[in-house]
């Protein structure tokens, strides 16, 4: 790849890569101007992301235009960003093939949640077509970011008030915790999801009980009933009824609840052991101070086999077995059956609308495309899979799957001719239990005081309250986005409006929150 730097008629320099300019040799800094003035649309983004960024003077034309929008550059090649007129500049919002950084990490630093609606993507034709392949991959992790983030925003929109709110609930009621390791290194961790692959496994789960440690997720749990097979442990992280609706029927002998404080709440009434892991949200930090112990840290992953996979993999260095994670529709199924989801369909049926008709429907509205002949795929599912795909090789070479988990890729196929399980043991795990935590009524008033403290700084406007604008964003996301962009834009009416407004609706929530925790008994 031959690179030759050039003087323009205008005295600026441009660079041709393989024949090809990617600048003009007239006036580089006209031609950018004028490329830029023609997308001005009285927008507003918070970001932009220049893909394909050249020698400066489209980022340069971008800040007279944009002034107050933060840019972001992806270069295609480092010899370019290496003659850039601003490479001292803006190293740290920018991207090239040589940063000690992926791209998708560099993408996650600049992106923001409350950014969802309010990024634009200019796109400089002459570093693509200098850079077809490049521009392509780089393409799809800008794709793939994206998707992430307004998945994250849409959560938080939906499940916000909720994971807090469950936090101060199951904080007061919880009761046995565990504490120390969870997943036993002298056994097989075998992670149990819900797609159709796990059915082909429950054969080898029995024959091998004894030697695994089966960790399983909420909507696996009817089929591991119906094969009379108790997990170890059940990870649950989802807030919403769903999550606890799984459990209506178990049979299950005193399996350990790994969960976040933020999960359903309730689950608490039926199970005697838990064990805490730390998602540094600052509701969960907060509470989880009081009981004087170092919980495992284990960032939100959007997905809660994503996160019972972080705690088998950050607890173990052992290989392990992942079922039932296919990511897709097997024909009209979205789930092996019996599942908790296949039991509402049922119960929603009639003789005008009858079970199959709406399986056949469901799969149909939510699915995208036909992966297989008989598995479909939809967005939502694709964006899970595209989360495990993009883990490190070194992680993906511990991790053994099914053959029908066909949308992960570069993942080890689980044969079990040729896996002996003999270095595993027999002997069952054992549990520490964490000591002295606080009773229920002082959990209680901890709770209260919290919330007292949160509502004090939000009358006196104090800046000591830290985590305030976490509490704008898990109450009101929407709102919090139009905060955030007045602010960026030196919108000062209309930033208080929306400050007013945020504070008046944290206010009125965290009010009804304590109430709710004044209801609840603590003389258990």
């Amino acid at each position: 790849m031959s690179f030759v730097l050039q003087k323009s008629k205008s005295g600026s320099k441009t660079i041709e890569i393989n024949g090809r300019l990617i600048h003009s040799l007239y006036s580089p800094e006209k031609e950018a101007f004028r490329f830029i003035s023609q997308l001005y649309a009285n927008e507003k983004p918070n970001l932009i992301i220049l893909f394909g960024a050249g020698l400066g003077y489209i980022h340069d034309a971008i800040k007279k235009i944009y002034p107050h929008a933060r840019v972001f550059l992806i270069f295609f090649h480092s010899e370019v960003f290496h003659n850039c007129s601003h490479k001292n500049k803006i190293g740290n919002h920018s991207w090239h093939p040589e940063k000690n950084q992926d791209l998708f990490d560099s993408l996650n630093q600049v992106l923001h949640d409350y950014d969802y609606d309010r990024v634009m993507m200019i796109k400089w034709e002459p570093s693509i077509q200098a850079f077809p392949q490049l521009a392509k991959i780089s393409a799809g992790i800008l794709h793939q970011s994206l998707s992430q983030l307004k998945g994250s925003f849409r959560t938080i929109q939906g499940f916000g008030k909720n994971w807090i709110s469950n936090s101060f609930m199951n904080y007061v009621s919880i009761q046995k915790i565990i504490s120390g390791q969870l997943i036993s290194p002298e056994k097989f961790p075998v992670l149990a999801a819900s797609g159709y692959s796990l059915k082909e496994s429950i054969t080898f789960i029995k024959a091998y009980r004894n030697y695994i440690q089966l960790i399983a997720l909420p909507s696996s749990l009817s089929i591991l009933n119906e094969y009379e097979i108790t997990p170890d442990v059940i990870v649950v992280t989802d807030p919403g009824f769903y999550s606890a609706y799984h459990f209506r029927f178990h049979k299950f002998k005193n399996p350990v609840i790994a969960m976040p404080l933020s999960a359903a709440k309730g689950i608490y009434n039926l199970f005697n052991e838990f064990y805490l892991f730390h998602q540094p949200h600052f509701f969960e930090t907060s509470l989880l101070q009081y009981f004087n112990h170092s919980f495992l840290h284990i960032p939100p992953q959007g997905t809660v086999a994503a996160s019972a996979l972080a705690l088998i993999l950050a607890q173990t260095n052992t290989p392990c077995f992942v079922t039932g994670l296919d990511l897709a529709f097997m024909d009209i199924h979205g789930h092996v059956i019996p599942n908790s989801f296949y039991d509402i369909q049922l119960l929603n049926s009639t003789r005008l609308r009858p079970l199959y008709s709406n399986l056949f429907k469901n799969a149909v509205n939510t699915s995208d495309d036909i992966l297989f002949k008989d598995q479909r795929i939809s967005k939502s599912l694709k964006l899970y899979a595209d989360y495990f795909n993009l883990l490190p090789t070194a992680i993906k070479k511990r991790i053994y799957i099914t053959e029908h988990e066909k949308m992960l890729k570069g993942f080890q196929i689980f044969d079990e001719k040729k896996f002996s399980m003999n270095q595993f043991s027999k002997a069952p795990v054992n549990y520490n239990k964490l000591e002295n935590i606080p009773s229920h009524r002082l959990r209680k008033n901890q709770a209260l005081l919290l919330l007292d403290s949160w509502l004090k700084d939000l009358d006196q406007n104090s800046n000591t309250f830290h985590f305030i604008e976490e509490l704008f964003y898990f109450i009101n996301p929407i709102e919090y986005s139009r905060f955030k962009h007045h602010q960026q834009y030196k919108e000062e009416a209309l930033f208080e409006n929306s400050l007013n407004l945020l504070k008046a609706e944290c206010s009125d929530y965290l009010y009804s929150l304590k109430n709710k925790i004044k209801a609840l008994r603590v003389d258990f």
